[in-house]
């Protein structure tokens, strides 16, 4: 059975894809709190150890290696979070 949110998914364009998945992460409480984290920094940025630290608090029970690289994977694909890899820097997209 796919539900009305994975009909219009299927059916979209990329970008109409990119925003409904970009939505649908921000109702997440967690992300939610990620996104607030950011916004206390400047820029928007932080570290990856750092992050990787708040992942910790925020999930203490999962493994944050992982989580970080599936929350790089989905934010930079939905446009929400972005991730430089050469200078090992989480932020918040605000590009778009």
């Amino acid at each position: 059975v796919i539900e009305v949110l994975g009909e219009k998914l299927s059916r979209s364009r990329i970008n109409t894809k990119k925003s409904v998945i970009k939505e649908q992460m921000q109702k997440i409480k967690w992300i939610q709190h990620i996104i607030e984290h950011l916004k206390t920094k400047d820029n928007y940025l932080t570290t990856r150890e750092q992050f990787l630290q708040k992942l910790s608090e925020l999930n203490p029970d999962e493994n944050s290696e992982q989580t970080f690289d599936t929350l790089v994977n989905w934010g930079r694909y939905a446009e929400l979070f972005g991730y430089n890899d050469d200078t090992q820097i989480f932020y918040l997209d605000q590009g778009k």
